[in-house]
């Protein structure tokens, strides 16, 4: 008899439990990544400009040859670790000619609404 009465219990319970979410990386991160590049040149900053304008999701949002500044930004990234990033951007840059590049902040927030 106690075993009768579990069933009916158990079934309710599922039906008012609450939906398991989805992962949150299942829908990509925007990215900003910052890299230190000492002696970063006009034409390897022009080489790396056209290499990142054929990637999808990925854009320069500020260059500074002077200081060797680079931030990158990485929209809808199926990336999920601080070093999937690294690992990517250090295979741009050295496509472009650019080596020895510092990360000096990689930072990863999941998409959703209300992000700017």
């Amino acid at each position: 008899m106690p075993r009768l009465f579990l069933i009916p219990l158990v079934a309710l319970l599922c039906m008012i439990a609450p939906p398991a979410k989805a992962d949150p990386g299942a829908d990509g991160v925007d990215v900003l990544a910052v890299v230190k590049v000492e002696g970063l040149q006009a034409d390897a900053a022009a080489r790396l400009v056209t290499l990142v304008g054929r990637e999808k999701g990925v854009g320069i949002e500020y260059t500074c040859l002077w200081a060797g500044v680079l931030v990158f930004h990485l929209e809808d990234a199926s990336l999920t670790e601080r070093a999937d990033v690294i690992t990517y951007l250090r295979r741009l840059l050295g496509q472009a000619g650019i080596t020895g590049g510092e990360f000096l902040d990689v930072h990863m927030a999941p998409r959703g609404p209300g992000k700017c």
